[in-house]
């Protein structure tokens, strides 16, 4: 959808004009005021009001920070839920320099929230934040959020453009109610096929190394302490049981600190969820 603004450009232009060239005009030097009217349309996406779990199963396109979704493409979204956890990081914890944006006195700040609306859970980011403008958003707030799809090595976060404490928790109730009104009319579509959904299988040579396709990075990853963490609540998973806290702890190399960020990343990816008894499980 294209929003248009109308602006007015005013030409302040001095020209000379004798009489015997325009007879209306006094014999003297005349400035005219001409005005031009310039319509100028400025493309800006709706946002999409869905909830978390909408943008989770969407196909995204990364090229374009694009998801496809049952609610058509979406590239900028609307979502309330709760925030669970809130961090400042600084350039001291950045890894690639290149990420982030300097704040006017030198400083890169990004904040990020984890955000959940009871149907899972999502990273919000706000960059060049000013940690001040959000001192009274804390973990535990119903907030309403408006900002662009983010998708970065297979990751999906919402860059908040918007970030509001709503104070009525009904409010969570009145937008539940209006997603399941559009579900309920039938204002939802299919989720295209990708090419990728369109692989012909018949087509693949029978002498084909899968191990093939993926590179030296890619099995690295995973060996990483993140997919080490997986590989443990999936195998108690599997056996019926989950894994809590401090068993996992006990498992592994790996600080508290560590760990936790890691589960964090995880519960946020959605291949995991703690349950009501402390246990640790993964989805599937």
């Amino acid at each position: 959808m294209a929003y248009k603004y109308s602006k007015t450009i005013s030409l302040l232009i001095g020209i000379s004009i004798l009489d015997n060239d325009l007879s209306s005009l006094k014999k003297r030097n005349n400035i005219i005021l001409i005005y031009m009217n310039e319509t100028v349309a400025y493309k800006r996406s709706p946002a999409v009001r869905c909830w978390i779990r909408n943008l989770l199963d969407g196909k995204p396109v990364e090229n374009q920070n694009l998801l496809y979704t049952i609610f058509g493409e979406i590239r900028r979204t609307r979502l309330v839920g709760t925030i669970i956890d809130k961090r400042e990081i600084l350039s001291t914890q950045l890894e690639n320099e290149n990420d982030f944006l300097e704040d006017p006195d030198g400083t890169k700040v990004r904040l990020e929230f984890d955000f959940d609306d009871g149907t899972g859970m999502i990273r919000l980011n706000i960059w060049e934040a000013n940690p001040e403008d959000f001192e009274h958003i804390n973990r535990g707030d119903l907030v309403k959020v408006v900002g662009l799809i983010n998708l970065w090595k297979g990751f999906r976060s919402v860059n908040a453009e918007i970030v509001k404490k709503i104070d009525n928790p009904n409010y969570l109730l009145l937008n539940d109610a209006e997603i399941i009104k559009k579900i309920k009319f039938g204002e939802t579509e299919e989720i295209p096929e990708t090419s990728e959904d369109n692989l012909d299988l018949d087509e693949i040579p029978d002498d084909f190394n899968i191990d093939e396709l993926f590179s030296e990075d890619e099995k690295e990853e995973k060996n990483t302490p993140k997919e080490k963490i997986y590989k443990i609540i999936e195998e108690h998973t599997l056996e019926g049981k989950g894994i809590s806290f401090d068993d996992l702890l006990s498992k592994v190399k790996f600080s508290e600190e560590k760990v936790k960020h890691l589960i964090r990343d995880l519960e946020i990816e959605s291949r995991i969820y703690q349950s009501d008894k402390n246990i640790y499980q993964t989805y599937y």
